[in-house]
């Protein structure tokens, strides 16, 4: 039985929840109404991975895939035309019919193919079932980021407007691009933040080491942003325990790059000529999109307002060893978005987001004067999620 100083405990967990599912949905909407899943797209639609012919389909881009599947499969039938008569559709009018002109206009044909696709109860089912899975994800994520910021010291009011302020530079990162598995990837970036600042070592390198987080070269990165969170760079012991990992990491993805030497594409696309010339143009800059889900145009620029007021608010109120790290983080992301990533995919940068939000949870605090690991030593905190974290 549940004693009654439990209840709450439960009561505020279950907040907790429900308000993170809300505000998923809310940046959920906004992506796919700026970004359907690509039904049709011969390169890296929905239908193409559920098939295994996606442009380079590996990691946690076919992990996900796979156990959207698996449960489609395992589902009784009534469950499975549930979802394929009464959800698809529903999502077909949000995702799908918005973008029809406009992807007609791309792919000769790109009509008659997605016709074909939502013809199939097993696809249609399979759709709904990712978005379900993206919902999850970030909702998940999102508790993440709260409970971090709890754990920095901050009181209920700003935990939940650090967690908005997520939210919205998420939403915003997806103005003008993203893909299912991007949802995956903010989740392990989240809770990698959180196991290094509540000292979860073990969960740590397992969230590191899944092949999930090994599919883009950036992720490997996360462990240069977390290290200085964990504790000085003069630590023998951790560097040795940082470069096993990091080594670790290294051999995962060229396994998976040996693996998957023979499906479509390469290994990694150089756009920085196409990059420098799509930003010289001052239309690049003017643009304007329906961002979200709002009906509201914004220049697609308007994303990095929120980064910049992120750093007014730390050099108003001190800067951290956390910000720091958040400042080396977008250091080294910036250059690998102009290399790597197509003109304004702010997306690749939103890795550094967990750590921005927990750097601003921790602006304020001298967590500097009591040594290198002080920001990752604060007294114990109430998790909004798990209760008390103990170092």
């Amino acid at each position: 039985m549940v004693g009654a100083n439990q209840i709450p405990g439960i009561a505020r967990r279950c907040a907790w929840l429900v308000f993170a599912l809300l505000l998923a949905a809310l940046v959920l909407t906004s992506f796919l109404r700026s970004w359907s899943l690509l039904d049709g797209n011969p390169r890296n639609g929905l239908q193409a991975y559920l098939d295994g012919s996606a442009h380079r389909p590996f990691a946690y881009r076919s992990l996900l895939i796979d156990a959207t599947r698996s449960v489609e499969h395992t589902l009784p039938p009534s469950a499975r035309s549930w979802l394929a008569d009464a959800v698809a559709p529903q999502l077909y009018a949000l995702c799908v019919e918005p973008w029809r002109a406009r992807y007609d206009a791309l792919y000769p044909g790109f009509g008659g193919v997605v016709d074909a696709l939502w013809a199939q109860p097993a696809y249609r089912a399979n759709y709904a079932l990712v978005v379900v899975a993206m919902l999850l994800s970030l909702a998940v994520a999102i508790l993440a980021v709260a409970s971090s910021a709890a754990h920095l010291g901050c009181s209920t009011a700003r935990t939940l407007g650090l967690t908005v302020y997520f939210a919205l530079m998420l939403a915003t990162s997806f103005l003008n691009g993203g893909y299912f598995y991007d949802f995956t990837e903010q989740l392990f970036a989240c809770w990698l933040v959180y196991c290094a600042v509540t000292r979860r070592w073990g969960l740590f390198a397992v969230l590191l080491l899944l092949p999930m987080q090994m599919n883009k070269e950036t992720a490997l990165l996360m462990i240069f942003f977390v290290a200085p969170l964990i504790g000085s760079w003069r630590d023998r012991a951790l560097l040795v325990k940082g470069g096993f990992l990091l080594a670790l990491c290294v051999a995962i993805l060229v396994t998976l790059w040996t693996v998957h030497a023979g499906a479509p594409g390469g290994v990694a696309e150089w756009h920085l000529p196409a990059n420098v010339a799509f930003w010289r143009d001052p239309q690049s800059w003017l643009t304007a999109s329906d961002m979200l889900a709002s009906g509201v145009p914004l220049p697609r620029m308007t994303y990095l307002l929120l980064p910049v007021f992120g750093v007014i608010m730390a050099l108003r109120t001190g800067v951290t060893p956390l910000f720091r790290t958040v400042l080396v983080a977008v250091a080294v992301l910036g250059p690998l978005m102009l290399l790597l990533g197509y003109r304004d995919e702010f997306r690749a940068l939103n890795l550094a987001l967990p750590l921005l939000v927990s750097a601003i949870a921790a602006t304020g605090r001298d967590l500097a004067s009591t040594g290198p690991s002080a920001s990752v030593a604060p007294p114990l905190r109430q998790s909004v999620c798990f209760g008390a974290v103990r170092d």
